[in-house]
């Protein structure tokens, strides 16, 4: 075979190829050759721009207008968009069960199939042309199905569909309006104001969403309250006014009325409500935005508004500490020094005594809980001429924390009848506050403190001595490099009666020593520790210098009332000016004998 002959086969067979897969890419498969042809209609509903829809009494004309469906025809309204959307879904979910030739059915069969009539007819258009026109007929014999034929494609085909579309579309005018009076997004709302009578409300929120009471005061607002009365605002359900003149006074109006004015991102202008008050308790109010034409009618709860007063709307919590940016805590009172915690890292330390040492994380925890979640019980005033009322003037407590660099301080005294009162040094307002929130700002340093009196490793731990009151002491020394240990009890070597693995849980639970509590009465811990019922020393070696000498941990216990064997148990390491609490069990466990019977 000549040369020029085999190239001229080979590129035969490569443009064969080509146009085989390039056809192929471009032919229907068999399951979408099948879903034509039980599923006629394929768009995107974001692609609709308008839609026509025709009934033997009405004719509804929608268009999508900046995203908004809109009623031109025969009212000038907002649509429902729901309703349009549930069109536009229901037209794609149609599904053809059989197709019948309009020429093999008799004039009587043809007539009942309802297209021959006044059938009701769909037109959807996109930006430049008909997408699609649908005929509904009757409903078919079977169940869930109507009669349908499509005037844009070939009319002579008439379909049995399984769809409801037809009943669906009998709504009047009137059900094709929104019923919501207003379609705006709660996150775009950037101001609210609610006018009336009476005065003013206004709020304004911030970036990070929190919202601010601008007027009558300026002070926090309630983000949950104001949030369920902008709930209630957004999601009003409204009626249509039938009559003829729209402008018309609804029945039991009267002059009274409020504006309530919404700024939105997006919106170009603020939407205005106006609400009329009705006469009669719980009657519709008629209602009026100037985004819409004419006027409606919403529930009569809608009265609820007249009864806003700016108090309803404040922050009803005292604090709103961002706990994660928190890194200074201040407590000052008269009665005791100051509180000084900082944050390190991820820890809280407190200083105390020219000490710092590691606080009670716990407690710190515990002081923004109750910080957070305390709620102001009345708003007691907002401008005080003097603050002698609420014990104010000299305060009994003082918080203060700082977040990114922003420090809050805040005041607590008492006021009349012995009720709590508080304000922030820096603002005007006095609030009532719960007593119970104390509990969580204790005054006493070493109250902060971690609760843990011992915290060494087990392996600088050289010899434990226990006394209990008059009897003979006991001396455990142990070697950590071979976890051996040796007893002795009144110059006696008693290592054969030892009980090695109680010995290992003693070592465990001093070495790891956690008190219940530090004591609030010092003078009552220094009173009964004067009547030591228990001492247990521990002597730890250095691991960097294991030639120093052995350094002393001195542990003593008393019980609260001498000679009883109390549910608490004082205790003190001793050359601390503190003592602290434990209770029963953890003393029975110090005292419970490593010796075998």
């Amino acid at each position: 075979m000549k040369l020029s002959t085999t190239i001229l086969l080979l590129l035969l067979v490569g443009g064969l190829a080509f146009f085989i897969v390039t056809e192929e890419r471009s032919m229907l498969t068999t399951k979408e050759k099948l879903s034509m042809a039980t599923k006629p209609f394929s768009f995107k509903p974001e692609e609709i721009y308008g839609i026509t829809i025709t009934t033997k009494d009405n004719s509804v004309e929608l268009s999508r207008q900046n995203g908004d469906w809109q009623m031109n025809t025969p009212l000038i309204d907002r649509a429902a968009p729901d309703h349009v959307a549930k069109l536009l879904t229901d037209i794609l979910a149609l599904e053809w069960l059989e197709t019948i030739k309009s020429s093999e059915m008799d004039k009587s069969a043809l007539k009942s199939t309802g297209l021959t009539g006044n059938a009701t007819i769909v037109t959807l258009h996109t930006q430049d042309k008909n997408v699609i026109q649908i005929k509904l007929g009757n409903k078919a014999a079977i169940e869930n199905t109507t009669y349908i034929s499509l005037p844009s494609q070939d009319e002579s085909l008439l379909h049995i569909a399984k769809t409801e579309l037809g009943t669906f579309l009998q709504k009047t005018p009137e059900e094709w309006r929104d019923s919501k009076l207003l379609r705006l997004k709660a996150d775009a709302i950037r101001r609210i104001t609610l006018a009336a009578e009476t005065g003013a409300i206004e709020f304004s929120r911030a970036a990070d969403g929190a919202w601010t009471l601008d007027k009558p005061l300026q002070t926090r607002a309630s983000d949950e309250r104001l949030k369920s009365v902008l709930a209630a605002i957004l999601n009003l359900e409204i009626k249509f006014f039938k009559s003829v003149d729209q402008t018309a006074p609804a029945p039991n109006s009267t002059q009274s009325l409020m504006e309530i004015t919404l700024e939105a991102a997006g919106e170009i202008k603020p939407v205005v409500i106006t609400l009329h008050s009705a006469a009669t308790p719980g009657a519709d109010v008629m209602v009026k935005v100037n985004n819409r034409a004419g006027a409606f009618l919403a529930p009569g709860k809608v009265a609820e508004l007249w009864k806003l007063h700016p108090n309803h709307l404040r922050d009803q919590r005292l604090a709103r500490i961002p706990v994660e940016a928190a890194t200074v805590i201040r407590l000052r009172s008269p009665a005791y020094a100051e509180v000084i915690l900082d944050r390190q890292a991820d820890t809280w330390m407190l200083t105390r005594l020219g000490k710092t040492e590691s606080a009670n994380q716990d407690r710190v925890q515990k002081l923004f809980d109750g910080l957070n979640s305390a709620q102001i019980r009345d708003f007691l005033s907002d401008a005080p001429t003097t603050l002698d009322a609420f014990g104010l003037n000299q305060p009994f407590l003082e918080v203060e924390w700082r977040t990114n660099a922003i420090a809050k301080v805040l005041q607590l005294g008492q006021g009349a009848q012995g009720i709590v009162c508080a304000k922030y040094k820096d603002e005007p307002f006095i609030y009532r506050v719960n007593p119970l929130m104390l509990s969580s700002l204790p005054v006493d340093g070493q109250k902060w403190r971690n609760k843990s009196v011992i915290n060494v490793s087990q392996f600088t731990v050289s010899r434990i001595i226990i006394a209990e009151g008059n009897a003979p002491s006991l001396t455990l020394n142990y070697q950590a490099n071979i976890a051996s240990w040796k007893a002795n009890m009144a110059g006696k070597d008693v290592t054969a009666q030892l009980d090695n693995a109680q010995a290992n849980i003693l070592l465990q639970r001093l070495a790891n020593f956690e008190s219940l509590d530090w004591s609030s009465d010092r003078r009552a811990a220094n009173e009964a520790l004067k009547n030591t019922t228990l001492t247990v020393q521990l002597l730890l070696s250095d691991p960097d210098n294991p030639k120093a000498e052995l350094k002393a941990t001195t542990l003593i216990f008393a019980p609260t009332i001498p000679g009883m064997d109390t549910a608490l148990y004082h205790g003190r390491v001793e050359g601390d000016p503190d003592s602290f609490l434990i209770d029963r069990d953890r003393y029975h466990e110090l005292i419970s004998s490593v010796l075998k019977k």
